[in-house]
């Protein structure tokens, strides 16, 4: 129970971290701080609120950045990016092309296996919807 309440106080920290970098214009810093420490609450809403930061800094980076700062990341972090993209697409399908960009640029890097990886990822604590799950 301590740890669930310890892990919601991060998230929500977390957010305000996002959020400050996110108005200020500073994508490439949400990127690296969501690879680098991405929430582990089990809080649906809490999770929707923290994607909108990252979602957005995925859908503005320019592509001729992509792979300097998917390099500056680990194999975890570009996996907890793709979780994004993933959800990028249910959220803004407007924005498809840039993160059908990101999905390419990490599938270059760390091949076919960050796709299944992803896919088949059991904590599914990262952007598991209330609608999608029955857990």
């Amino acid at each position: 129970m301590a740890d669930e309440k310890e892990d919601l106080n991060q998230a929500k920290d977390l957010l305000k971290q996002l959020e400050g970098q996110a108005s200020s214009g500073n994508h490439l810093g949400v990127l690296q701080t969501i690879s680098k420490s991405p929430p582990n609450c089990k809080d649906a809403e809490l999770q929707k609120k923290i994607a909108i930061p990252v979602v957005t800094a995925l859908s503005k980076l320019k592509r001729t950045n992509m792979d300097s700062c998917l390099k500056q990341m680990d194999e975890k972090g570009r996996e907890t990016i793709l979780q994004y993209v993933f959800y990028g697409f249910q959220t803004m399908p407007k924005s498809s092309t840039e993160f059908l960009n990101w999905h390419q640029a990490i599938v270059k890097q760390d091949g076919i296996g960050a796709i299944v990886r992803v896919a088949t990822n059991i904590k599914r604590n990262i952007l598991v919807s209330a609608d999608s799950t029955t857990v």
